[in-house]
């Protein structure tokens, strides 16, 4: 696809022009170093509208290096903030062009891959095991997210493990949501993020439980995870849902993490018996494989960050809630890999490969 800037044309043709530049401010005195703030637009912006970067730019090439010199501060950050516009801009082009060829495929992934944290992955320092990937995990989730084939092979549309004939047809990921991978590799990448959850309640002083029994006076339904600390009874239950499987792609395509939040949704209703029996909070922990998080997810985060503030921490909430989401966003990567490589396993062995290594 060709964006406008390919063309010759205006990169910021459908946006409000920019105001004329100020006039040059004299330079700063030794007792004040704060940077004036931005001339005010002429009109408001509607709240959906796409607003350049506020950027202050010279009147002319003449003028740049006094324009700068003057006021040093005006240059932090101003490549990556025209970086950060020209990339806003391309997916925006992108978009638009897969809504207008009806490409609900392309336009479910762009939407997810624009899901509050489904870039957290990719900004992970590799600091500890859990907040590494390895080189196959990593070439997994790097095609997931541009959207390429999950391997370099074509295989047969038939899937290996459900035995459907045309799974792989409508779906190249297909094995990221197959029925037959759900107790085995689908599961380890549930268990996978539970694990970083408990992890981080017990660091932080909580007292965690895995699937409490007796928690429903009801029918027995037991949740994931039952967290205690101080001033807070929590329960909580995790769901990893696929947004490009062709059963989901209808929501997926309306609404960034639109498959999370229904399924945290579906989490609130099933558990509200045992949330009102046990008083205690139930926030539900609802992901996407592509990485965003529902608002829920992000707030039970936010929530076992705080509490550690009791346990004698150093380090600030902040901090820890960034490295917790850090390490969701790297077991669910993870885990998707686990779940491509095991059929691509099934894959070969029905074609007879594995025989012939």
């Amino acid at each position: 696809m060709k964006s406008k800037i390919e063309d010759g044309e205006s990169a910021t043709e459908p946006l409000r022009p920019l105001p004329p530049p100020p006039t040059l401010p004299p330079p700063p005195s030794s007792s004040s170093s704060s940077v004036p703030p931005n001339p005010p637009s002429s009109s408001p912006e509607p709240a959906d509208a796409l607003v350049p970067v506020k950027v202050w730019l010279p009147v002319s090439t003449a003028s740049f290096f006094p324009f700068y010199s003057a006021v040093p501060q005006r240059a932090i950050d101003l490549q990556s903030n025209f970086i950060c516009q020209a990339s806003t801009l391309l997916r925006f082009a992108a978009l638009k062009d897969s809504q207008e060829n009806q490409d609900v495929a392309r336009v479910s992934l762009l939407k997810s891959i624009a899901a509050k944290q489904a870039c957290m992955w990719k900004l992970v320092y590799p600091s500890s095991p859990l907040h590494t990937l390895s080189d196959s995990h990593y070439r997994i989730a790097a095609r997931l997210n541009l959207g390429l084939p999950p391997h370099r092979v074509a295989f047969s549309y038939t899937c290996s493990s459900c035995k459907s004939s045309t799974a792989l047809r409508n779906d190249r990921w297909h094995h990221l949501s197959c029925i037959s991978h759900r107790r085995r590799e689908v599961t380890h990448r549930h268990d996978a993020v539970l694990n970083v959850l408990y992890a981080f309640v017990r660091a932080a002083g909580g007292v965690a439980v895995k699937e409490p029994a007796g928690l429903s006076a009801k029918d027995g339904k037991r949740p994931d995870l039952q967290i205690i600390f101080p001033s807070r009874h929590i329960i909580t239950d995790v769901c990893i849902s696929h947004p490009l499987a062709p059963s989901y792609l209808g929501k997926a395509k309306d609404l960034e993490a639109a498959t999370a939040n229904g399924a945290a949704a579906v989490k609130v209703r099933k558990y509200v018996e045992v949330s009102t029996t046990q008083q205690a909070s139930f926030i539900p922990f609802a992901a996407e494989s592509t990485g965003g998080l529902s608002p829920e997810a992000i707030e039970l985060l936010k929530q076992i960050a705080l509490a550690s503030n009791d346990h004698l921490r150093l380090d600030p909430a902040q901090a820890r809630q960034g490295a917790m989401q850090a390490a969701v966003a790297i077991a669910i990567q993870r885990g998707n890999a686990m779940c491509m490589f095991a059929g691509m396993s099934r894959a070969l062995r029905a074609a007879g490969w594995m025989e012939k290594v």
